[in-house]
């Protein structure tokens, strides 16, 4: 359900130049100078846009830190700003919401959130009728937290059951759909965008950026990000809403690349926290949204 959201607001700036350049009553009364007054242009409302996710999409670290975002340690130069301030500056004000918060999963939408350091209001709580585009980027807690716990960390993860991956996932893709339906419901007139998870592993090995993860479980948890990857596609296309695919647009750019779009184990200090996205994976995600959205 995608908005020509840009192309409409051109249309509209075009038909009020048409009309003031045509009709000559437009140029307003003349003064004894000869001099006319401009007609004012015309007033463009501003672009609701609700912004909801995890950590991924609130990039604690990324310089700067929100200081009113509290708890959630949201980014001043996450991806829904820097998507707002793109859109600004190509002349469509936009009017940001952004709800993301660390450690959030798909049951924070509709739901208060217990997050370290105090609670928060369900993120969904600001959609109506006038918001007119929404990014939700959520779905790595329910399935890397119980599946890969601390053990990217500390190299253990050949020691968790393997065999829960399919029911994970399945899981997922009910709750999310559920959710983005919900999400649609709640603000009918908006484009709803699920955003997806750059990829965080290499397509093969290690590296030392993941240390101490051996090669094979390095694998696991690659294995882990393709599921994800595409129960998110899936659910997206069972609820009807659109797919930014960050997976496919982040190859070559993992924890081990030279230019990679997450940080590896360890946080790099005022720069991304660890396993965490850095300013350069947030600006390719923002590209990425601006595409989809126009």
């Amino acid at each position: 359900m995608r908005r020509p959201l840009l192309t409409l607001l051109a249309a509209l700036l075009l038909t009020g130049c048409s009309q003031a350049s045509d009709d000559p009553s437009s140029a307003g009364p003349s003064g004894p100078s000869g001099s006319s007054s401009s007609p004012e242009p015309p007033r463009v409302e501003p672009l609701r846009y609700v912004a909801l996710g995890d950590s991924y999409t609130a990039a604690p670290l990324v310089p700067r830190v929100d200081g009113a975002s509290g708890p959630c340690v949201r980014s001043t130069a996450n991806y829904p700003a820097l998507v707002a301030d793109a859109l600004d500056a190509g002349g469509t004000p936009v009017r940001l919401v952004d709800r993301s918060c660390v450690e959030a999963d798909v049951g924070d939408l509709f739901a208060p959130q217990a997050v370290t350091g105090g609670e928060v209001p369900a993120q969904a709580a600001p959609l109506d009728r006038r918001t007119d585009l929404v990014t939700v980027g959520i779905g790595g807690n329910d399935v890397l937290g119980p599946l890969l716990g601390s053990c990217v960390a500390d190299g253990t993860c050949a020691d968790l059951p393997r065999s829960d991956a399919a029911a994970t996932l399945d899981a997922l893709r009910t709750d999310l759909v559920d959710a983005l339906r919900r999400v649609a419901e709640d603000a009918p007139r908006a484009e709803v965008l699920l955003v997806g998870y750059p990829q965080t592993a290499p397509p093969s090995g290690t590296c030392d950026a993941l240390a101490p993860v051996p090669a094979a479980d390095a694998a696991y948890a690659r294995g882990l990000a393709d599921g994800l990857d595409a129960t998110l596609r899936a659910a997206a296309g069972d609820a009807g809403v659109g797919f930014v695919d960050a997976y496919a647009a982040s190859a070559g750019h993992d924890i081990c690349a030279a230019e990679p779009w997450v940080a590896g184990t360890e946080t790099v200090p005022g720069e991304a926290l660890a396993l965490h996205p850095f300013a350069r994976g947030q600006e390719g995600v923002a590209d990425l949204v601006l595409e989809a959205t126009t």
